[in-house]
């Protein structure tokens, strides 16, 4: 593998091995100097399209998948949507999905890279949902 990535004269970027300290001498050290430098030229290009591929994908997730803003305040009264129905009952075919609560929103949890999450107290009981809840899963009471 050390071979390898010698006759390659690259690892993680970086040269094992400079033409200048090669053994070679007239045609081939012109033409690993020729190799080397075209090398770094590929290497050089491919960085930009990456950069540049990853620019057009994250714009085209924005344009199809629209951000919206945070439509749940602190003390809304919502319904929170059960993702994972009891399937040990006879109810599994007319499951309603948005049958827990109603339950209000307590805080809103959020940062820079992520949409908000929501902590939930149940109405009546008076006791904390565990966990975050994201909004897609909140419906108006």
């Amino acid at each position: 593998m050390k071979q390898f990535l010698a006759e390659l004269s690259y690892a993680a970027g970086k040269p094992i091995v400079s033409i200048e300290d090669s053994a070679l001498a007239g045609p081939a050290k012109d033409y690993a100097t020729y190799v080397h430098k075209k090398l770094s030229e590929l290497h050089e290009r491919m960085k930009k399209n990456i950069v540049q591929a990853k620019q057009e994908a994250k714009d085209c997730y924005d344009k199809n998948n629209k951000a919206q803003i945070a439509k749940w305040r602190v003390g809304d009264e919502i319904l929170l949507k059960e993702v994972r129905p009891d399937t040990k009952r006879h109810r599994i075919l007319t499951h309603r999905r948005f049958e827990l609560g109603p339950y209000y929103i307590t805080d809103i949890v959020s940062n820079n890279t992520r949409g908000p999450a929501y902590k939930l107290v149940h109405v009546e009981t008076g006791k904390s949902h565990r966990g975050l809840v994201n909004s897609d899963r909140l419906k108006p009471y």
